[in-house]
């Protein structure tokens, strides 16, 4: 069965025959398993799709929290330790579980890489810089599509050289920053002190109940966890998600707006690729380089928001376009997935979800950060609402492809009503469609049940697209981005509130000087600075 693996386009596959691993033409350094001869093989349909959603949860409770844990330098070598674990067991593995557990380990450095180095850029840049400091960060990926094509002629021959060189790489390249951030191995009084207040406890129900939740054998279990957690969170006295940030509207916008727009992206992207090989007479390469150009689109304009933000110093123009365009690319799919496959009509539609996706992550973050004092926070929180997202939009996407696309096949391919071996053979496993002929009945009934799904798939992305940018108007604050690094203070109406505390307080000074208040009584009362909270220092009387 395609699986959700699928969005990564497919890093290892299995000879079906031999049982042998063998390498995916399609993408050369992927870390999971997802070709369909893999899924067919490795692991019956159910296991792969709980497998998909585990591996997008994995980054969902503590990579936040871990580097006011241990310190940003131990989780720059805790980040490199587990991308070494994660590349050693999938370059080594013989069978689906090591690549399972290869692939969850790399998915926690991964996403505890990201969220380390977003909190590096918001402890060290002012407002206006972030979110193109933020962009640029991930620009080096314009490399590896680039290079990829390149490398993949040499890696082919060994696939496991290619793990071998990213688990010896990938550490190396981290241990330089770490070190220089672990110059002091000696915790502050601070760190130890965060270290004791981190709520373990719900990081830990938090992240088992929305993986039960999510997995569809234990949804009654995960509903338990859950409802503990909030419980918990209700209670605790430093809770994992601060009430005061879900208290604050831009915030909580800026997260909603993430958790939606992944769902909406995911919905229609984690089948794309089986799609497209099933419908068109694509090779893989060609299926996957396609899907490439959402991901180089969204690292273009990523940039450019960045620059736009820098030179505007407002964020909410540039968030409310982004998500617009990202709705019509959206709705742009309709065209291209419906009869005769378009390439242009698709290659248009990704990258304009591209370039809606990368000026609506790049200045929702930002927005975020703008609107609170506590930046880490809410970075985190934003940054685990679109992991959220992403987990949700791919358990619906698999909850739709299961139910939907053996009656679809039942119902297009000839003679399949009939045949229950046949939709079961055609349903797990792409590669029995892609060896039959482009003019034989069987794969033109199955493109037309893919295409009856992958709509179906869209009309769900679609209405959730639509809510993005309403809860852009009704619920972000456009501020000015200043040029220091805290984080509120930079605000428009952060400045505007201070300048507004600081014309009373001078007025009451004014007053109380025209009144004539002796000395002794200003001594009994003395005046007290809004902005300093320190007895304010009166001029010499005028002589």
């Amino acid at each position: 069965m395609a699986s959700p693996y699928e969005r990564l386009s497919s890093g290892v596959d299995t000879d079906a025959e031999s049982g042998r691993m063998r390498k995916d033409k399609s993408s050369p350094f992927r870390m999971v398993c997802t070709s369909p001869d893999a899924v067919a093989t490795c692991t019956d349909a159910s296991s792969v799709a709980l497998a998909a959603i585990a591996y997008s949860l994995d980054g969902m409770t503590a990579p936040q929290l871990l580097p006011y844990a241990l310190g940003h330098g131990m989780t720059f070598l805790l980040v490199g330790g587990t991308y070494l674990l994660g590349y050693a067991l999938v370059g080594t593995a013989s069978s689906f579980p090591p690549i399972y557990a290869g692939s969850v380990i790399y998915a926690a450095g991964y996403t505890a890489l990201q969220i380390l180095l977003a909190l590096l850029v918001a402890d060290a840049t002012s407002l206006r810089y972030r979110g193109l400091s933020n962009a640029l960060l991930a620009a080096p990926f314009l490399i590896n599509v680039a290079a990829s094509a390149q490398l993949l002629g040499w890696v082919l021959p060994d696939w496991r050289k290619g793990y071998a060189i990213l688990a010896v790489l990938v550490p190396l390249s981290l241990l330089p920053v770490a070190l220089v951030l672990k110059r002091n191995p000696t915790p502050s009084a601070r760190e130890q002190r965060e270290k004791k207040d981190m709520d373990w406890i719900g990081i830990f129900l938090g992240g088992i109940g929305l993986t039960l939740l999510l997995l569809t054998p234990f949804h009654f279990f995960g509903l338990v966890m859950c409802a503990i957690f909030v419980w918990h969170e209700v209670t605790a006295p430093n809770p994992l998600v601060p009430i005061a940030l879900l208290k604050n509207p831009p915030v909580l916008a800026a997260a909603l707006i993430g958790a939606v727009d992944f769902a909406s992206f995911y919905l229609q992207f984690v089948y794309l690729y089986p799609f497209l090989l099933v419908v068109t007479d694509w090779s893989p390469r060609r299926a996957t380089y396609a899907l490439y150009t959402h991901a180089f689109a969204i690292t273009v304009f990523g940039v450019l928001a960045g620059a736009v933000l820098h030179s505007t110093r407002r964020f909410k123009p540039t968030l409310l376009s982004g998500l617009i365009i990202r709705l019509l690319g959206v709705l742009m799919m309709f065209p291209a997935v419906r009869g005769p496959i378009s390439a242009g009509i698709l290659i248009a539609a990704q990258v304009l979800q591209g370039w809606g996706g990368g000026f609506a992550s790049i200045a929702s973050q930002v927005s975020a950060q703008a609107s609170t004092t506590d930046v880490a926070g809410a970075t985190a929180f934003v940054l685990l609402a679109a992991e959220l997202g992403n987990c949700l939009g791919s358990a619906a996407a698999t909850s739709v492809w299961n139910r939907r696309l053996p009656k679809a096949l039942s119902e297009f391919v000839p003679g399949a009503d009939m045949n229950r071996t046949l939709v079961e053979e055609l349903f797990g496993s792409v590669s029995a469609i892609l060896e039959l002929d482009a003019a034989d009945p069987v794969r033109q009934g199955a493109a037309e049940a893919y295409e009856a799904v992958m709509t179906r798939l869209l009309c769900y992305a679609a209405l959730l697209a639509v809510i993005p940018p309403l809860l852009c108007i009704f619920m972000t604050r456009d501020v000015r981005l200043g040029d220091s690094v805290e984080g509120a203070e930079e605000g428009e109406e952060f400045r505007d509130e201070r300048e507004q505390r600081e014309r009373r307080f001078r007025e009451e000074f004014r007053r109380r000087e025209f009144r004539g208040v002796s000395d002794e009584v200003n001594e009994r009362t003395p005046l007290v600075s809004p902005a300093t909270s320190r007895p304010a220092t009166r001029p010499a009387s005028p002589s």
